[in-house]
């Protein structure tokens, strides 16, 4: 007998939902969100080795998240076509027009939710007498210059990023999460998941609220397209502040 997550997926009669069952194993789930997060760094080798500096790394973070995203979508694929599903059934299909206008609501919480949290966070910090520090990717896009390195900035924060830890976090570990344990311990431990995984102290709050509204658009409207587009829109802000915005180290 097949656990909860493993097998085919099955509808909860609900089409504005996500898939109750899924063709992959939670085994197999874990490991392939490890490799989310180590593989990057494996395919950008050959461009640090190749230059320093941060154009270097930003071409090496570039181009080792898109090779890790193919291997995803190669793995993903195989396990829908054992199944002979169809790879909207787990979740990439667009949502209805309805699902996505009730998503605002969901946006808004999330954002509130997301600013009180920061503020929190900063008076805490300065609390304790430490002051806030941005993750190294932030200053490698600040730093981005010339069309060639602006296209890889974005590419690499709207597109490629998103893309990827939706699909890995969201979608390959989630979904068999919720067919065991149920909807909230399932949110709670991915976005457990997706904050640590960042390695980002300063922003962990931040990024566990984050994952907290992306897991809300996708059960509001049975689409990972949701979650991705609003990762994206989340990054491209942040692109858009720490380049225009007077910050510090």
């Amino acid at each position: 007998m097949k656990r909860a997550g493993e097998g085919r997926v099955a509808r909860n009669g609900n089409e504005a939902a996500p898939p109750a069952r899924v063709p992959w194993t939670l085994t197999g789930a874990v490991a392939l969100v490890l490799a989310v997060k180590f593989l990057p760094s494996l395919f950008a080798a050959p461009f640090l080795r190749a230059g320093a500096g941060s154009s270097a790394l930003l071409a090496g973070l570039f181009f080792g998240t898109a090779a890790t995203l193919i291997v995803v979508v190669l793995i993903l694929l195989r396990w829908v076509r054992d199944s002979a599903l169809e790879f909207a059934a787990v979740g990439f299909r667009p949502p209805s027009w309805r699902a996505a206008l009730r998503a605002w609501s969901v946006v808004v919480a999330g954002a509130a939710a997301y600013f009180s949290t920061a503020a929190a966070t900063v008076v805490v910090l300065r609390s304790m007498g430490i002051g806030w520090k941005w993750q190294q990717i932030v200053w490698v896009v600040r730093d981005a210059r010339g069309p060639g390195q602006m296209a890889l900035a974005w590419g690499l924060a709207v597109v490629l990023a998103p893309v990827l830890e939706e699909t890995a976090f969201r979608g390959v570990l989630y979904l068999p999460l919720r067919a065991r344990l149920g909807v909230v311990p399932a949110a709670l431990i991915v976005s457990f998941a997706f904050s640590a995984a960042h390695f980002y102290p300063y922003g962990a709050g931040m990024l566990f609220v984050l994952s907290l509204t992306f897991v809300a658009l996708f059960e509001r409207t049975g689409s990972l397209w949701l979650p991705i587009a609003a990762h994206g829109l989340y990054n491209g802000i942040v692109m858009v502040l720490v380049r225009h915005l007077p910050i510090a180290p």
